[in-house]
């Protein structure tokens, strides 16, 4: 488990879709984060909020037919455990315009 000295921990919560350099030219786009059931989970696209949602009991959460723009993007969420720990995820695509 990697942290830095901000607190934020990198290995509880995962991006699973996209995938990293993904290239699409779609417009809306879903993203499927893994990570602990319950926890309240953001989805920032490049640094801003987009939406928040709660993982499933399955521990996946999907964000569905999120409108995104022309260029690069980067996604990232973040997710918070019950204990007030901050995980954190990132990746980078890039939308064809």
């Amino acid at each position: 488990m990697h942290s830095d000295h901000a607190g934020i921990v990198y290995s509880q919560v995962t991006i699973l879709t996209p995938k990293s350099e993904t290239v699409t030219s779609l417009h809306h786009i879903s993203v499927t984060v893994a990570g602990m059931p319950g926890a309240p989970t953001t989805l920032f696209i490049n640094g801003e909020l987009t939406k928040v949602d709660t993982i499933r009991i399955d521990g996946l959460l999907d964000f569905i037919n999120i409108e995104v723009p022309d260029g690069p993007l980067e996604l990232m969420v973040q997710s918070r455990s019950s204990q007030g720990k901050l995980f954190e995820a990132s990746r980078s695509i890039h939308i064809l315009g």
